[in-house]
């Protein structure tokens, strides 16, 4: 049989014994019995003896075939790996088997790849027995006597002279002990080397080396050639170990050297060490120290570990095997010695004799003993260094490799060793040899010589304490260095000037004379080598940047052949050096390549060329280098080229083919480097990059690298790879390159522009692009050049298949618009010729699916892009693709890609009315992992939705025609595999995306016969609906049942049997772990609200429900879970779950219904209860003016968090009740029980509609309630009075909803206020039909037996009313809820189309018919006392709603006739006092201090000297103040201070001494502004004291004596530090008389001083920033103010702040649902912010303004405008005092044009970039938001002096206005000009899109609309604001300012027509000449540039 069936019948067992022993495979006895059958007969004997049989004691054992022996290999392998049993069990076979080998007859057999017989078995068995000896240690004894018995029996053996014996066992069963003893990692103790050291003498007598010998010669003289002995000495001869004596005692050398070094190493064997139990082929080169590599490798890097025993037991042991280790030490230098005195005899060494293998190792034993001893001799050290030296023998460096080894182990383990190991391994690598051209095969990898040598070298520096090794490593270096100086210099001449390196010579090496010019060379490239080979090792940053230098710095005295290789060896250091070593090789790499072009030298420029390659293909073990590589080889390419360009100008040269060919060299580097999968650099390249490659082409087109087949042949495949990574050519900033750059580009300008070369260029590209001939013509140089390249680059990439790249080019917009692009269209639409060609040619012998799914997924995806040009050019590609290859969507991936982005792009849309004023600009599919961007125009956004929804549509029919089958099954696919509940994505949007599959689906062509060939029925149209429908759900239901199934399995094996589908059994047996599982989910929302996933609640209900439903009787408490389980969770995707479940139930089990809806109806009450959705107080609205007034900028965080909350309470109650208004539908006639159910429900729910919440998004959810109630009234017959009753109660629910102050819409998403106003406009329409019936009576009082129509209906009703007296009320209720309803919707309808706009979403203005028809004033009056019997609370409100002066007065006379009713509404004292106490009045005040406050700006109203000082009022509104938190009331300081003008009776004073022991911040700002108020001539000189002086100084002491401990101490610390900051400016007006020049830093100077001085206290603050702490002040950041003749200045402070976090904020409110949730929405914050301190300006008037800005801030917040304010904050501090904050980030209109910005759009276009942009366009939103917002203020507080000083732009866009000097009635300098309403110049507009029609301008109009609409239900309070301000004698008040102010808002207008009104202001302002012309002035005047 041939030796390969045996090896297919070895590995087959082998891989047999290997499964039988893995614990997974779990193998039976009989099959592990099986495998011992297999093996030969053995008597097992099991009495721990250790004898050996031979053939004489058993002579009848057997034959050992070599399938027996095969099996028992395989025996041992399954031994070795099974469990500790089976081993315990198999050993003493095992054993037997050694024990018997001698004495089986061995079978002869051939000879093939294998090992004999013999030598296999033992080494199995041996290895075998070691490893399982390692594994179960009590055994080890005993294995290791039987394998020691082995051995020496088989010597004695030997003696019996049997020779046919002796060659074909013994000596291969030898070999096969030695190799198991050599390679078992299970030997490495120290007592294992002492029993080696014992046993293993017989070996090596000379007794036993005679016998050998004498047996092969015998053999070989007298044994016929043929038999199988000789046949056994000729195996070994040809694998290269052949038998001898020698062999022995080099068997025994490797096994003393491999377990010393297991031993001194300490290298222990760990679980996964295992032992090769078979090795095929010959045991060649054991000598080696690969077997033992891991701790052969550790010695040579470090001190030797294992080498004494430290436990004192083992002392005895130790001197045992110290006496061992020095015999062996002396053997093993005899055996050295012997050899060397026989090899000086110079006789050829022949293969059986060592020679070599015994030296070399010899030498590794002797150092390993010394090591072991801690003793080193001469003689050793003698001998390395004679090895290193002699010449190596028969091309063998073993010797030389060994001596290496031993140098290292004596350097590392004798520190007195290391210089001079260290000098004679740099001596070896400086002497000449044949040996360098050798290999060392050492390790792993074959290494040559002189490698192997500097790893030697660097593992002896290495080894130095750390503290040297960088010493030691320099040194070293210039040892070498000095060799490379002394072959390479001129001889002598430079000797002195490197004194370092003559002090380091290396001793001992030749001298230069003796050398050939060849062995010079050697020497310099091992030296070379040897210094960046060190530098490599070591890896340490400074050795390699030293040695880099040392070598850049000699460079130039290098010969052509040393630099060569140099070059090579310096890849080695740039792949582990560090960036700045890497980028210094990479410049010397880029030198070395520039000199090569000028000097004619071949082997150096393919040096370069080669070490550039190799780095570029080993790079990617580093690939963060790759762009450092890539960014050096372009620019080496560039300047290269530009070098080339000026050689061939100066010799007037057309062509330079030498050079150019030089040049090209670089690119087949260029495509190594970027041929790296991982390096894109095209994706997402930098602007250099992009300029580096973009100069390379233009040298590739100009050198003709392109066009010219010499080079084409050459370079092709190379320009191939780097064009497809070639990014686009122009950056997509660049928006002019095509005019400008491209024009002055310095390789152009360069180049060959003669004539000529320009025409033929031209030609070149007319041959391309024929029909573009006559625009050609007139391009420039330049522009051909850039065509060719682009022409080039992009086909060549669309021939490595990327057709898609092209068009990135038009992502750029300078581009698009420049002359090029028409011509680059045409490029484009080639390319994507020539890949659809390409393709189709590739398609035909199948080779293209994945790249052209790939190509079409990239085009796909830009179909979606922001840019136009973009989306058209994608759009064409993908038509011209599906063209050519109509079934490329039957691929999941693509037809997933396309309906995911037809979705997208539909989101894009809808968010138009999701967010309308803050467009989104970014929308992500996680589907498809895809994010488009796209800007803000909703035209085009619509334009692009619309043209790829049709073109997918066409795209998929189209595929269908094809791949019906195919794509009917994706289009399934798509839709089954969809989840509701992405994150991020609104769950209340379509899927337009699923839409279109379902459309494509259905129309599929599958079954023509059924659809096509059938009668026509006009208006008819059958399609495929219900068949792709089938297969939609079948998909769907046989999924559910394959996860049911492994749901079961899963189930803890609970249920043995599944389901049985006749009955239904199995299901029941599951009940209770269902509902164990329901229970659990319960359990997990009440606990952690939010933890519990959608997808959990989802995949739980649904299952429940199905199970529910498959049941044969439902169980109840099932029923109950699915109810309790989405209400207990309360968000919108659990009822929307829960809803779909419970539809499902009724749908499916009408049985259930009861039960359900019974469920239902106790958890809605459990909602109200628990004040869930609907009913949470949470949110309820508060009056802006009665909550805390911020002075923070605008934050829509803040409005988007409560929009969320919002709709996260809301949203669950309005999913609930559309479910119940379609239930209700469903049962209303035919389920008595359901409908009164409803009926209570309802019932409950309108009695607690005081519960309901009142903030504005709640509307929509109480009229969809209101509407179902309506439609019960409509469609149920009920008992007269229980349906009165209903009535009542449906109607007081709305009523409750009028009596809160009107509410505009909350947020900016315009789908939300649509549907509030349908659903409004279909509770109207309900209103409207509502009549009563009151017929069906059930009663127990006998009717009047009269027979008159009228009589009948006078019957009592009600105990008080008869029925014509409840008809009667019921229309006046009707008509009051009309009137209501009608003022709600026009209010609505305003808001929804404020610029009353026509079409889609724009409704028109509400008119109602019911106040038209109330002509008379008595229909009023009849209406409000009516609204008063019903409830005072909602007839008040009737004043806010009806701008009729008769509701008022009648209000009025009501109030104060009746006012006990109304005490607890603050709005009714409001009316009852209005703006004055009349004289004459007599107003029943005496419940005054019973009424609910008033808000406390009104309070303080109170003190004015129009309410007389009546005492009653005095008390109300002191009462009122104390009713606030300070911290509210903090807000109106300057008024309350304005108060004490008109203090008489001291209740001002009073509040203002409580509220300053309340609160310290409110004194210390109290006490500022009372000192701000000293004097009417502030900002002058002080000396017009104000009346109010005195009352203020004595309130200020006071109140500071009032203060006491932490108080005090924390008031005179405040005032202490800010006195300090303020006394500054003091300091600096001392510089005033000096010029302003000098003056500058002269106060500059001073101010750093005394800043550095200043101490930050604890707890100090700014006053204008009284919520924060100053933690430190930038000591250098004053700045002295411009100023005649003050001094004020500008300082920067770090203040650490808590901010509401509006996330954090949104959370608690979610989670707390109004519990805790102050604590939970703060963080803590530090800033720097900047303040100035002005001396000599009265600040108050600022304070005012901004104070008013804050409040119109706070009146947008609260109505969710996208609107944008920055009150920044101003406190007067002292007479003409005060501190402003700097608005950060910001610069002002005036300073830009300073900066030369010509207009605030070309301001915006280089900050943001383009208008197409993203940033522009942000930005832009930004402006509009906060331009709508100060237009609305400027108008109303009539703002002037807005020159464009005044006028701040910050770093997002936003506009800000400062400096309010002219607010109200004056204006500067008095000119008329300024007089449009507010400032809305050309270059504003110009921002906006330039024109009236542009959709930023619509918005604008919109919400300044919007503002002024929400701002004038606050007009009293803001006129309040500053009445009492008055009198402050400020110069902005001049007679009527109230009045005016009053009039700017319209009150007495309607809505639609104050809307209207605002819109004619804006048409006034639109480009209004007057501000044009009012910013020319302030330039003659001020400077200030427009």
């Amino acid at each position: 049989m041939l030796s390969t069936d045996f090896d297919l019948h070895s590995q087959i067992l082998m891989g047999l014994a290997e499964v039988l022993a893995d614990s997974r495979s779990k193998a039976t006895a009989s099959e592990v019995d099986k495998l011992v059958s297999k093996c030969p007969i053995v008597p097992i004997l099991d009495d721990k003896e250790k004898t050996i049989f031979t053939r004489q004691d058993k002579p009848d054992l057997g034959v050992m075939t070599q399938r027996s022996q095969q099996s028992v290999a395989a025996l041992v392998k399954y031994a070795v790996n099974a469990k500790e049993d089976r081993q315990l069990e198999l050993l003493p076979r095992l054993l037997s088997y050694v024990r018997h080998l001698p004495a089986y007859e061995w079978k002869e057999v051939v000879l093939g790849r294998g090992l004999p017989p013999a030598d296999a078995i033992t080494y199995s068995l041996v290895a075998g027995l070691l490893e399982i000896g390692f594994k179960v240690p009590e055994v080890y004894h005993h294995i290791t006597e039987v394998l020691w018995s082995y051995g020496e029996s088989i010597i004695k053996l030997m003696k019996q002279g049997d020779v046919e014996l002796t060659v074909s066992f013994i000596l291969p069963s030898l070999a096969g002990l030695s190799r198991a003893l050599q390679l078992s990692p299970f030997l490495f103790r120290a007592n294992q080397l002492l029993a080696l050291c014992h046993n293993t003498q017989f070996l090596i007598q000379d007794e036993t080396l005679d016998n050998i010998r004498t047996a092969i010669t015998t053999c070989l003289k007298e044994h016929d050639a043929t038999s199988y002995s000789r046949r056994v000495l000729n195996k070994y001869w040809e694998d290269g170990t052949p038998l001898s004596s020698n062999r022995v005692v080099y068997d025994l050398l490797v096994i003393l050297r491999n377990v010393t070094t297991r031993v001194i190493a300490d290298s222990h064997p760990d679980q996964s060490t295992t032992t090769a139990l078979s090795t095929t082929g010959g045991s060649k080169k054991l000598h080696l120290t690969r077997d033992v590599e891991h701790a052969w490798s550790e010695l040579m890097k470090k001190t030797a570990s294992g080498v004494r025993p430290t436990a004192a037991s083992d002392a005895e042991k130790d001197e045992l095997l110290n006496k061992n280790m020095r015999t062996i030490y002396v053997t093993s230098l005899g055996y050295y010695e012997d050899i060397k005195k026989y090899a000086n005899e110079g006789e050829k060494w022949a293969p059986d004799a060592y020679m070599q293998e015994i030296m070399g190792t010899s030498l590794h034993v002797a150092a390993l003993s010394s090591v072991y001893l801690h003793e080193v001799d001469d003689v050793l050290i003698d001998h390395i260094t004679e090895c290193l030296f002699v010449a190596p023998h028969g091309g063998d460096a073993w010797v030389h490799v060994a001596a290496l080894d031993a140098a290292v182990l004596l350097a590392i383990n004798f520190p007195h060793l290391n210089a001079d190991m260290t000098n004679t391994i740099c001596r070896f690598l400086a002497t000449p040899s044949p040996v360098f051209e050798l290999l060392a095969e050492a390790g792993q990898e074959p290494l040559s010589v002189q490698q192997f040598a500097i790893v030697r070298l660097a593992q002896c520096v290495q080894t130095k304490p750390s503290m040297q090794i960088s010493q030691a490593a320099i040194s070293t270096l210039y040892a070498l260095l000095n060799e490379i100086t002394r072959y390479s210099d001129e001889e002598g001449a430079t000797v002195d000037r490197y004194s370092m390196l003559t002090k380091n010579a290396i001793s001992g090496a030749p001298d230069a004379n003796q050398l050939s010019e060849k062995q010079k060379q050697q020497v310099c490239a091992n030296a070379l080598s040897a210094i960046v080979g060190v530098a490599v090792y070591l890896k340490d940053e400074a050795i390699m940047a030293q040695a880099l230098s040392m070598l850049t710095m000699r460079r130039k005295s290098l010969s052509i052949s040393a630099t060569a290789s140099l070059t090579s060896r310096l890849v080695d250091l740039a792949l582990v050096s560090p960036v700045g070593v890497f980028k210094d090789i990479l410049n010397l790499f880029s030198t070395l390549s520039r000199e090569a072009l000028t000097i004619d030298n071949k082997q150096l420029t393919t040096a370069i060329v080669n070490a550039q390659m190799s780095l570029a293909k080993r790079l990617s073990a580093r690939p963060e280098l790759y762009d450092t590589y890539l960014i050096s080889l372009l620019s080496l390419f560039v300047e290269n080229g530009n070098t080339i360009q000026r050689t061939m100008t100066k010799n007037k040269k057309e062509t330079e083919y030498p050079l150019a060919s030089k040049l090209g060299m670089l690119l087949p580097v260029l495509r190594t480097l970027l041929g790296h999968d991982d390096f894109n650099p095209h994706l997402e390249p930098t602007e250099e990059c992009v300029s580096l490659f973009r100069n390379a082409w233009f040298h590739c087109v100009i050198f003709g690298f392109v066009t010219e087949s010499m080079w084409i042949r050459e370079w092709h495949d190379s320009m191939l790879v780097i064009a497809k990574k070639t990014p686009v050519l122009v950056t997509e900033s660049a928006t002019k390159y095509v005019e400008s750059d491209l024009e002055y580009n310095s390789v152009l300008r360069g180049g060959n522009m003669s004539e000529q070369n320009v025409s033929s260029m031209r030609q070149k590209l007319t041959s391309f692009l024929p029909s573009l001939a006559s625009e050609i013509k007139y391009f420039s140089f330049a522009q051909v050049v850039f065509a060719l390249s682009f022409y080039h680059i992009e086909m060549m990439r669309s021939r490595m298949g990327d057709c898609s790249y092209v068009l990135r080019y038009f992502m750029n917009e300078g581009l698009n618009n420049s002359s090029l692009a028409n011509c680059l269209e045409m490029i484009a639409d080639r390319v994507v010729g020539a890949f659809i060609k390409d393709a189709a040619s590739k398609a035909a012998v199948q080779g293209i699916s994945v790249e052209l799914n790939d190509q079409m997924a990239s085009i796909l995806k830009l179909t979606g892009h922001r840019l136009q040009k973009v989306h058209d050019l994608a759009i064409k590609t993908a038509e011209r693709i599906v063209a050519a290859f109509p079934q490329v969507f039957a691929d999941k991936s693509l037809i997933t890609l396309l309906l995911e982005l037809v979705q997208l792009l539909w989101l894009s849309c809808e968010s138009e009315y999701r967010d309308e004023y803050s467009p989104t600009f970014h929308f992500t599919s996680t589907r498809v992992n895809v994010t488009l961007e796209l800007g803000d125009s909703y035209a085009y956004r619509r334009e692009i939705c619309t043209r790829l929804y049709e073109s997918a549509k066409k795209w998929l029919r189209i595929s269908m025609d094809r791949a019906p089958l195919e794509i009917n099954g994706l289009l399934q696919d798509y839709l089954s595999e969809f989840d509701r509940f992405v994150p991020g994505q609104p769950i209340d949007a379509v899927h337009v995306g699923r839409s279109l599959a379902l459309e494509i689906g259905k129309a599929a062509s599958r079954n023509q016969l059924s659809v096509e060939f059938v009668p026509k029925v006009p208006r008819v149209l059958p399609d495929e609906s219900s068949d792709f429908v089938n297969g939609f759900t079948s998909r769907r239901f046989y999924i559910g049942e394959i996860s049911g199934i492994e749901y079961l399995y899963g189930l803890h094996d609970q249920s043995e049997k599944l389901p049985d589908s006749r009955t239904g059994s199995g299901l029941l047996e599951q009940v209770s772990f269902v509902l164990e599982n329901l229970e659990a989910l319960l359990t997990d929302i009440k606990q952690k609200h939010a933890a519990v996933s959608v997808e959990r609640v989802h995949r739980t209900l649904h299952r429940a429900a199905a199970y529910a439903i498959a049941l044969p009787k439902v169980h109840p408490d099932l029923i109950r879970y699915l109810v309790r389980i989405p209400v207990y969770m309360f968000t919108p995707e659990s009822l929307d779950i829960g809803t779909t479940v419970w539809n499902w139930m009724l749908v499916e089990r009408a049985d259930v219904e009861k039960r359900l809806m019974v469920e239902m109806l106790s958890m809605w009450h459990w909602a109200q209860k628990h004040r869930k959705g609907l009913f949470s107080p949470v949110l309820n609205a508060k009056h802006p003016f009665v909550a805390k007034m911020t002075n923070d900028p605008s934050d829509k965080a803040m409005v988007d968090s409560s929009h969320r909350v919002a709709s996260f309470l809301f949203s669950p109650h309005m999913a609930w009740i559309k479910f119940l208004s379609s239930r209700f539908y469903s049962i209303r006639h035919r389920s008595k029980h359901l409908v009164n159910m409803f009926v209570r429900m309802l019932q409950e729910s309108f009695q607690n509609a005081h519960l309901m919440s009142t903030h504005a998004l709640a509307r929509s959810v109480r009229f969809q309630l209101l509407l179902l109630g309506t439609k019960v009234l409509q469609s149920t017959r009920m008992e007269a009075l229980a349906e009165h009753k209903f009535r009542s109660l449906v109607f007081d629910c709305a009523f409750n909803w009028f009596s809160l102050e009107p509410r505009w819409h909350f947020g900016s998403r315009k789908s939300l206020a649509l549907m509030e106003y349908k659903i409004l406009n279909d509770f109207y329409n309900a209103v409207v039909n509502d009549t009563p019936n009151l017929s069906y009576l059930v009663t127990s009082s006998p009717l009047k037996n009269s027979n008159s129509k009228i009589a009948s209906g006078l019957y009592m009703f009600l105990n008080d009313k008869t029925k014509d007296d409840v008809i009667r009320q019921h229309h006046l209720a009707k008509k009051l809820l009309m009137l209501f309803l009608e003022s709600e919707l026009t209010r609505l309808s305003v808001w929804c189309n404020p610029l009353n706009s026509l079409g889609h979403g724009n409704p028109a203005c509400f008119t109602g018919s019911t106040e038209k028809s109330m002509v008379m004033d008595e229909s009023w009056k009849e209406i409000v006392r009516f609204a008063w019997e019903l409830s005072p609370r909602l007839a008040v409100q009737m004043n806010e709603r009806f701008v009729q002066p008769i509701v008022h007065r009648e209000l009025h006379r009501l109030i104060a006739n009746n006012t006990l009713d109304v005490v607890d509404v603050p709005e009714a004292l409001v009316i009852l006092l209005g703006d004055r106490l009349l004289p004459n009045a007599k107003l029943d005040l005496k419940h005054l201090q019973y009424w609910a406050p008033v808000p406390a700006i009104t309070a303080a109203n109170y003190f004015l000297p129009a309410y007389n000082n009546h005492p009653l009022i005095l008390q109300y509104a002191m009462r009122s103040l104390e009713y606030y938190p300070v911290d509210t009331v903090f807000f109106y300081i300057p008024q309350i201070v304005q108060a004490l003008r008109h203090d008489e009776l001291g209740y001002v004073e009073k509040y203002i001494m409580e509220a300053g022991q309340v609160s310290q911040l409110f004194a210390h700002q109290i006490i500022w502004n009372m000192q701000a108020n000293f004097y009417v001539d502030a900002d002058k000189e002080c000396i017009k004291p104000d009346a109010l002086k005195p009352t203020l100084e004595r309130i200020i002491d006071n109140l500071v004596g009032s203060f006491t401990g932490e108080d005090r101490e924390f008031y005179e610390r405040e005032f202490k530090f800010f006195n300090d900051v303020t006394a500054i400016s003091g300091y600096l007006k001392e510089y005033i008389k000096y010029g302003q020049t000098e003056k500058k830093p002269l106060q500059k100077k001073r101010l750093d001083e005394e800043l550095a001085k200043i101490k930050v206290d604890v707890g100090v603050y700014l006053p204008s920033n009284s919520d924060g702490r100053v933690i430190d002040i930038n000591r250098t950041s004053g700045r002295p103010l411009q100023s005649h003749a003050k001094a004020p200045f500008m300082a920067t402070f770090k203040i650490e702040k808590e901010v509401e976090d509006a996330d954090l904020m949104g959370k608690a409110l979610i989670e707390s649902e109004g519990d805790e949730v102050e604590a939970a929405k703060k963080r803590t914050v530090q800033i720097w912010q900047g303040a100035i301190f002005k001396v000599g300006d009265d600040c108050r008037q600022d304070v005012l303004a901004l104070q008013l800005i804050s409040v119109f801030k706070n009146i947008f917040t609260g109505v969710g405008l996208d609107l944008y304010v920055y009150p920044y904050r101003v406190v007067a501090t002292a007479p003409g005092r005060g501190v402003i904050d700097v608005i950060p980030r910001s610069i002002s209109r005036d300073q830009l044009g300073r900066e030369k910005v010509n207009s605030l759009y070309d301001y915006f276009a280089a900050k943001y970039g383009g208008p197409d942009s993203i940033h522009f366009q942000r930005a832009r939103n930004n402006f509009v938001q906060s331009l709508a917002a100060y237009s609305v203020i400027s108008y109303l507080l009539a703002i002037k002096d807005r020159h464009n000083g005044n006028i701040m732009i910050d770093e997002n866009g936003h506009i800000i206005h400062i400096d309010f000097g002219f607010i109200f009635d004056i204006a500067p300098g008095g000119i008329t000009f300024e007089s449009s309403p507010f400032k809305l110049t050309t270059e504003m507009i110009q921002v906006m899109g330039g024109g009236s029609d542009e959709q930023a301008f619509r918005q604008f109009s919109e919400l300044v609309v919007k503002a002024y609409l929400a701002s004038r239900p606050y007009a009293d309070q803001i006129c309040q604001l500053v009445s009492l301000m008055l009198d402050s004698g400020l110069p902005c008040f001049k007679g009527e300012t109230i009045k005016r102010l009053r009039q700017r808002f319209q009150l007495d207008r309607s809505e639609r027509a104050a809307a209207d009104f605002i819109m004619m202001r804006i048409k006034d302002s639109f480009e209004n000449q007057r501000t044009v012309l009012y910013d020319y002035f302030q330039k003659l005047t001020n400077g200030i540039p427009y």
